[in-house]
């Protein structure tokens, strides 16, 4: 794996919705 691959799994996985911020918030501990 290098290192760009790594960035754009992060962002993929970071990226939040604004129309489900619910869903997100709730998404997000499962994260991390």
């Amino acid at each position: 794996m290098d290192l760009e691959t790594l960035q754009n799994q992060v962002d993929k996985d970071l990226k939040i919705d604004d129309t489900e911020l619910d869903l997100e918030s709730i998404r997000t501990p499962q994260l991390h």
